[in-house]
């Protein structure tokens, strides 16, 4: 079903190149365009307000997204169809915009032209477009005179809107999950960027930029305070309010493992000629992966990483076998060498791969043993609603703790996990999921092509109560007809 949309009117500026005869040097005469923009409303029953985030600073750059004056409201963070959303500004002050044409602030700010101008003919700020357009034709042939109506500015406006969305009166834009940045111009202090966040870069400050989560501002702090002890302090300072914690928690394991998949899918492919077969076969396993899981940590993904993590480094075999296939390339004059060098690169190239993997399956594993089942997961395999929640089962890890809980043997369900057959899920009723510390209540379901079927389940579960948050939260019915008995499971 198409969601509601607000329309907004827009009025811009666009200017129109020429070049007269015996012209060397361009001239702009600048025109009038309009369009219309159409914004999605977000569902408020599907969307949480999940944090408040606002940098306090008297300087700041034109990329501080978050940066509010002193009194000024916080910027509110949504997160809804498995996106962050963050707080442009209120929706009225938007549509004023819009309509006067002047677009100075906020995400559809610059991308017009400003000015009545033109290079020749002076400010024709009283002139219609086709005045305008009359004093250049008069010594302009008209195949030197492009105009496109502003077309391409105004599909410029539309590209932008579909990243935006209205929601309480207020106009927010799709953003990657924010961190705590720690520039390297130490001036600018602690900001929050986009950035993907890996914690500390290695070596000194002038060596990158640092990055934190959002529930480490302290550590950020600290980290800012032993990096530059003599200067001074720096501009500004930062209200975090984190209103959901375990989305910040789950989402930053997603995005740092999904980045440094990609990262390790680039490396192999930078000179992909020189790489083994088997190397890129790894490769192509992984791109498919990562298409695969569409910005979410799957099971696919995890399963490549894992492979990769474990790639043994090449044996004196392997390296014989490769030095066989490079020299394809021959050993004239101009190549003398290149065998060697192309072994060398490819075995870098699979120590870099298998740290990179490591890297990034440490990440996914590294979730606080203090948090609760829903924050050791991704955005949409948590599904939750007032009554109480579903969570799917992403990693062998989660798998052999339920393994445990419950004592039973998971291997066959693990399997056609794997191979895309059945999904595997815990249930819970009430508004707090499931959290694997003090075992609370919960059934152990699996998913399959028949529906739905219990595993196992908590002695002191609502029977009745579980299953029917199931079967609401999955859209799918229990296979058989008693869906559940008061502490069954096999």
């Amino acid at each position: 079903m198409d969601r509601p949309k607000v329309r907004l009117p827009v009025e811009f500026t666009y200017h129109v190149g020429y070049l007269p005869p015996r012209a060397q040097n361009q001239r702009r005469m600048p025109m009038q365009g309009s369009t219309v923009v159409e914004i999605d409303e977000l569902d408020p029953a599907t969307t949480e307000h999940v944090a408040n985030v606002t940098s306090r600073r008297q300087f700041a750059y034109s990329s501080d997204r978050y940066v509010r004056a002193r009194g000024a409201p916080p910027v509110r963070v949504l997160y809804a169809d498995g996106s962050f959303w963050r707080e442009d500004m209120p929706l009225d002050d938007l549509r004023r915009q819009l309509a006067s044409g002047a677009i100075d602030r906020g995400y559809l700010a610059h991308l017009a032209s400003r000015g009545t101008h033109s290079t020749e003919h002076g400010d024709v700020a009283g002139l219609s477009n086709e005045q305008r357009a009359a004093k250049v034709l008069a010594h302009v042939p008209h195949d030197r005179w492009q105009d496109d109506g502003g077309a391409a500015t105004a599909e410029a406006f539309r590209k932008r809107a579909a990243s935006m969305a209205v929601f309480d009166g207020a106009v927010f834009v799709r953003t990657p999950m924010p961190v705590i940045e720690l520039s390297r111009y130490a001036s600018r202090g602690l900001t929050i960027g986009s950035s993907r966040s890996y914690g500390p870069a290695e070596g000194r400050e002038n060596e990158g930029d640092h990055r934190f989560d959002l529930d480490e501002a302290k550590q950020a702090l600290a980290f800012q305070r032993s990096l530059s002890t003599e200067k001074e302090a720096a501009d500004g300072t930062l209200e975090i309010e984190l209103l959901k914690p375990g989305i910040w928690e789950a989402a930053s394991h997603r995005d740092a493992v999904i980045d440094i998949a990609k990262h390790a899918f680039s490396k192999m492919m930078e000179k992909p000629d020189e790489l083994p077969v088997e190397v890129l076969e790894r490769a192509f396993d992984l791109r498919d992966a990562l298409i695969e899981c569409a910005g979410e940590i799957t099971p696919m993904l995890l399963q490549v990483l894992e492979d990769l993590r474990a790639m043994p480094r090449p044996s004196d075999g392997q390296i014989a076998e490769w030095t066989l296939q490079a020299a394809q390339y021959g050993d004239n004059s101009w190549n003398k060498g290149r065998s060697a060098k192309l072994v060398e690169g490819a075995a870098a190239v699979v120590d870099e791969v298998v740290a990179l993997a490591g890297r990034a399956m440490t990440r996914w594993e590294m979730r606080k043993p203090h948090a609760s089942w829903e924050q050791h997961l991704t955005g949409p395999p948590v599904v939750w609603d007032e009554a109480g929640a579903i969570h799917q089962i992403l990693t062998l890890s989660e798998a052999r703790v339920l393994e445990r809980m419950h004592g039973i043997d998971l291997s066959h369900e693990v399997r056609e996990c794997l191979e895309g057959r059945a999904r595997l899920h815990v249930a819970a009723t009430g508004p707090y999921g499931v959290s694997l510390q003090s075992a609370s209540p919960h059934a152990l379901l699996v998913e399959d092509e028949t529906g739905l079927r219990v595993l196992a389940a908590h002695p002191a579960i609502d029977a009745g109560a579980v299953s029917a948050v199931a079967e609401r939260l999955t859209g799918r019915a229990f296979a058989s007809a008693h869906a559940m008995a008061p502490g069954g499971g096999r």
